[in-house]
């Protein structure tokens, strides 16, 4: 909500009256209070074998930034700021060894030792190029055998357990990924192209989840922990200063970290901010 519409309710509930002002220094004391937590936060998910990123465009006091999400199997983090490149993850993450999770934007090659290109992304742009893009008549036989190979990847990803076969059949996937490329090389029609060039750039990224444990063929988990601040961003059209910005990535990487763990984010506030702070 709003610090208009929550100041209305601590009105009507309880006979408060608080200002604008007091409650946004009240949301900036509490997230002062989790900063050290915050920075723990960025330490476990350092340490976790896979995670997965995303971005969405965040508004500060008019301007564009970005608002960045990190999301591990325990723990989830946020960051704003300026730039939509590489120096965020790279600031975020460190020298992170695991695997990173994520659609086709560059900024995510310059973190992680592995990676997996989200099918579910590659699925939806083939389906709106097909509706929205006019292609030639070339793309409809190379969208299908591109779909084809994907949905197979997912199946067998799901059907085949055995470590040593699913590396079999990882590699029997790249075979048919380097057929297609080398069918359609010649072709001129624009989105071949354009796919083209993406699958010699990403062919190594394609299948990681077949030999990886642990590691997911899509990137929902990322942008379901981007939706809560989504809606927020509806709502309060982002944050009109940095120090709010910040406060808010501290305190949904709290919040979100705590629905991960099924823990009760007011109980676990509440607990952690009655310790002496030498003990936080």
């Amino acid at each position: 909500m709003s610090y208009e519409k929550i100041g209305s309710l601590l009105k009507l509930l309880f006979n408060l009256d608080l200002t604008e002002a007091a409650m946004f220094h009240c949301v900036i004391s509490v997230a002062d209070a989790f900063g050290p937590r915050y920075e723990e936060l960025k330490d476990e998910l350092r340490r976790e074998a896979s995670l997965g990123g995303d971005e969405t465009s965040w508004r500060i006091k008019g301007k564009n930034h970005w608002l960045w999400t990190f999301i591990g199997r325990w723990s989830v983090i946020y960051e704003v700021a300026k730039s939509r490149g590489k120096d965020v993850p790279q600031k975020v993450l460190g020298d992170y060894e695991g695997t990173v999770i994520s659609d086709s934007w560059p900024a995510w090659n310059h973190v992680g030792k592995e990676h997996q290109r989200c099918l579910v992304h590659y699925l939806r742009e083939i389906k709106d190029t097909s509706k929205y893009k006019s292609p030639g008549r070339e793309f409809t036989p190379f969208s299908k055998r591109l779909r084809r190979i994907l949905r197979d990847s997912i199946r067998m990803g799901e059907r085949v357990k055995d470590p040593v076969e699913r590396l079999r059949v990882k590699g029997r996937l790249e075979a048919r990924i380097d057929a297609l490329i080398a069918s359609y090389s010649c072709v001129d029609e624009k989105n071949c192209t354009r796919f083209l060039k993406r699958l010699r750039r990403e062919r190594g990224m394609l299948f990681t989840f077949l030999e990886e444990d642990g590691v997911d063929w899509n990137n929902n988990a990322a942008e379901r922990a981007l939706r809560s601040s989504v809606v927020i961003r509806k709502i309060t059209y982002g944050n009109q200063s940095d120090q709010g910005a910040e406060a808010h990535a501290v305190l949904m990487s709290i919040r979100e970290t705590c629905t991960l763990r099924t823990e009760n984010f007011f109980n676990y506030a509440m607990s952690y901010l009655s310790q002496p702070t030498s003990k936080r």
